[in-house]
């Protein structure tokens, strides 16, 4: 918690007070909230680790610091409905494959084992009100481009849980629904799938 109000006070701060900056402060990409299933990924060092429990802990904790709580007990930001620092959380959902096939890297995870070990750390951030937004992953699941899953982005994410902010995609997944998974025929047709699946 007390890491993520500092990065944020560092933030709204380079927001403040650098002149003609080409970044924006406000917003960022926060944690990556993925389960570490092999040590090899090159994402591993950015994990929180294996554990559901404790990834979730750690993600409602700095994000709560980033979003501007008062207190991690706090049930709401000291602002109201403004954010400190938009944090955009990492990748929706189960994205763990290797680095040379990420973008058509396709995790195969049983409805069980998403609910009990991929989904609880997300869970935890949207019912503790911060998670601000929402970065899909670059690869699929069990068969679907992450970013164009309206299973879980829309029938999950916005539907169950009631998530009301947003949702980006990953660098240059769009073009890959088409090459990489070929899902559809065209880039036109990969932006309307992940418009439509939320």
């Amino acid at each position: 918690f007390e890491a993520g109000v500092v990065a944020s006070d560092e933030s709204r701060s380079l927001q403040t007070h650098v002149p003609n900056r080409t970044v924006e402060y406000r917003t960022g990409a926060s944690s990556v909230i993925n389960i570490l299933e092999d040590g090899r990924w090159g994402r591993a060092p950015e994990t929180y680790g294996e554990c559901p429990v404790l990834t979730a802990a750690v993600a409602v904790a700095f994000n709560k610091g980033l979003a501007g709580f008062a207190t991690l007990e706090a049930p709401s930001r000291e602002h109201g409905d403004r954010l400190k620092v938009l944090g955009v959380v990492r990748h929706f959902v189960a994205y763990a494959g290797p680095d040379s096939s990420r973008f058509h890297f396709d995790a195969r995870v049983s409805d069980d084992d998403l609910r009990l070990t991929y989904l609880p750390a997300w869970r935890a951030l949207s019912d503790a009100g911060a998670l601000g937004g929402v970065m899909s992953a670059i690869s699929g699941l069990n068969g679907v481009p992450s970013v164009a899953d309206r299973t879980l982005l829309t029938g999950v994410l916005r539907g169950e849980w009631g998530y009301d902010g947003f949702v980006i995609s990953d660098c240059d997944t769009l073009p890959a629904v088409e090459l990489q998974f070929r899902w559809t025929s065209g880039l036109q047709q990969s932006v309307a799938a992940a418009v439509e699946a939320g």
